[in-house]
């Protein structure tokens, strides 16, 4: 506890001494160089999160190259873009191939 009434205390606490401007100075200096610190730092994880993002694994891509490969038949208008009627198509011979058997059977 400090009793500022009296004057010798006051003046101690509170004197104008040389080394306050140059106190500032310091701290200014260390201001700056906490500022270039943490500007560095901040450099170094950017980088980081490049580097992290350049190599990421992603999820959506197996989606987004399965469907530029079903683009891909359908300008083509090949058969395998249409599964439905390639399976009918087979199981229409396949049929077929049995009618046939069976009417071979009969005969």
């Amino acid at each position: 506890e400090f009793d500022l009434r009296n004057k010798d205390i006051y003046a101690e606490l509170f004197k104008s001494t040389g080394g306050a401007p140059r106190s500032g100075i310091k701290s200014k200096d260390k201001i700056l160089e906490r500022r270039k610190e943490l500007d560095k730092m901040r450099e170094e994880a950017r980088a980081k999160r490049l580097e992290e993002a350049r190599h990421s694994f992603s999820l959506t891509s197996a989606i987004e190259k399965v469907g530029r490969f079903e683009d891909l038949l359908k300008e083509r208008k090949s058969s395998a873009a249409y599964p439905n009627l390639l399976c009918g198509k087979v199981r229409e011979m396949w049929e077929g191939a049995r009618r046939e058997r069976e009417w071979k059977k009969k005969e």
